[in-house]
């Protein structure tokens, strides 16, 4: 039976800023991530945007991947 292994990486966008929350992409816009993650052998699932307080422009987006396990 195929077994995977998942990742999220969370973006976290608000009127001030769009930054990645793992400091290992902070200088990368969103494809050159995806590109690097591929590359890696992740694929992306879905992404999902999750309000977090503030006002209506703060959101965190999900980016789930997934990959067979080595």
């Amino acid at each position: 039976m195929q077994k995977w292994e998942y990742l999220i990486a969370v973006r976290v966008e608000n009127k001030f800023s769009i930054e990645w929350a793992d400091k290992k992409y902070e200088k990368m816009n969103g494809g050159e991530v995806l590109n690097e993650l591929g590359q890696e052998g992740w694929e992306l699932t879905t992404m999902t945007a999750w309000k977090w307080g503030g006002d209506a422009s703060d959101v965190k987006i999900h980016y789930i991947f997934k990959r067979p396990c080595a």
